[in-house]
C-alpha cells in the first residue's frame, strides 16, 4: 500500500510540474506561464508598426483644431500659410464639403439629419474638432504654416452635461431640432414580477456614469495611397483597426459614385478597442489633393 502511495504522488507532481490536470491530464492553463506568438518579435524590434513605414514622396499635414468646444466660424484664412515655402496645399471644412458626403450615422430617427464630415464647415462643435489642414513637405513645415492660418468664431453656449442638453437651450446640431439623437428602454422577461419576488430592491433615482476614454499605446495613423490612374485608394492602411474591411466600407460610403478602395490592411497597432470605429473617419477628405495621406492625433504625411 505505501509503495503504491509513493508511485500515485510522484505521478501526481509529475502532472503538476508539466502543466497537466491531475484529474484528465489535460493541458493546464491557469497559473501557467503561456509563450505569446508575437511577443518574440515585437521585444526584438522588429514590429512593423505605421510610423515604420516610409513611402516616397511622403508629405506631412498639420491639423488646425478649434479651442472652442462650441461656436460659429465666421472666417478662415489659409492665405498665409499657404505661401510658406514647402506648402503643397490647404484644406477648410468647406472645401472638404464640396469633396465628400457627410458621415453614416448609426443613430436612428432624427440622428439621420445630422450633416457631419471630416472637418467643421459652418461651426465647430467639440473643442479639438479640426478647421482647416497644412499639407507640406515635411513635418516642421507644415506644423509652422499650421500656425499661420487664421480662424475667427462667434461662441455659441456650450452643453456641458446631458441635463443641459435636454433643456435644448442650445442645439448642438440644428439639424436634428433637439439635442436627444435616441432614447429606449429595455426590459426583458416579466420586470414587475422579478421586483414582486425579489429579496432586496435597490432604488436609484439618478445613476451617473463618469466620462472615460481608452488610452492606446499608438495614436490613430494611416497610410492611404491614392492612383491617379485608376481614380481611387489603391492602399490603405491603418493603426488601431481589427476589422479593416469596415475602414474600406465606411470610406466608400462617404466617397461620391464610382469611387472605390483597392486594398485595406492594418500592421502592428498599440491597442484597438473600444476606440476604433469613427474616430479616425475625422481623417479624411484629402486623397482628393494628394496620392496619399497619413493622419494621426497630431500631423500626418502625404504622398
Amino acid at each position: 500500500m505505501a509503495k503504491t502511495t509513493r508511485v500515485k504522488n510522484k505521478r501526481l507532481k509529475a502532472a503538476a510540474g508539466s502543466g497537466k490536470s491531475r484529474a484528465t491530464g489535460a493541458p493546464k492553463w491557469v497559473g501557467q506561464p503561456i509563450r505569446r506568438v508575437e511577443e518574440d518579435r515585437l521585444v526584438r524590434g522588429k514590429g512593423i508598426f505605421v510610423d515604420d513605414q516610409k513611402l516616397t514622396g511622403m508629405l506631412h499635414i498639420r491639423f488646425v483644431r478649434s479651442s472652442y468646444g462650441h461656436a460659429k466660424i465666421t472666417r478662415v484664412d489659409v492665405t498665409k500659410a499657404a505661401a510658406l515655402p514647402g506648402v503643397v496645399c490647404t484644406l477648410t471644412g468647406a472645401e472638404v464639403k464640396g469633396l465628400v458626403k457627410p458621415f453614416i450615422e448609426i443613430g436612428p430617427d432624427v440622428g439621420q439629419k445630422i450633416a457631419d464630415y471630416p472637418m467643421a464647415v459652418d461651426k465647430v462643435v467639440y473643442q479639438g474638432e479640426p478647421v482647416a489642414a497644412v499639407v507640406a513637405e515635411n513635418r516642421m513645415a507644415a506644423e509652422d504654416a499650421a500656425e499661420l492660418v487664421e480662424v475667427e468664431y462667434e461662441p455659441l453656449p456650450p452643453v456641458m452635461t446631458a441635463e443641459d442638453a435636454l433643456k435644448e437651450g442650445s442645439l448642438v446640431h440644428p439639424g436634428m431640432g433637439t439635442n436627444r439623437n435616441w432614447h429606449g428602454v429595455f426590459e426583458y422577461g416579466d420586470v414587475e414580477k422579478a421586483f414582486r419576488q425579489a429579496a432586496h430592491v435597490v432604488r436609484i433615482d439618478r445613476l451617473h456614469f463618469h466620462r472615460f476614454s481608452s488610452t492606446p499605446l499608438e495614436c490613430n495613423a494611416m497610410i492611404a495611397v491614392w492612383d491617379s490612374r485608376s481614380e481611387r485608394i489603391e492602399s490603405l492602411v491603418r493603426s488601431m483597426t481589427a476589422a479593416a474591411v469596415f475602414d474600406r466600407d465606411y470610406i466608400i460610403a462617404c466617397s461620391h459614385p464610382g469611387e472605390s478602395v483597392g486594398h485595406c490592411g492594418r500592421p502592428d497597432h498599440g491597442g484597438v478597442l473600444p476606440m476604433d470605429i469613427g474616430d479616425w473617419l475625422r481623417k479624411l477628405g484629402l486623397e482628393q489633393y494628394e496620392p496619399a495621406f497619413r493622419a494621426n492625433e497630431i500631423d500626418a504625411r502625404v504622398l
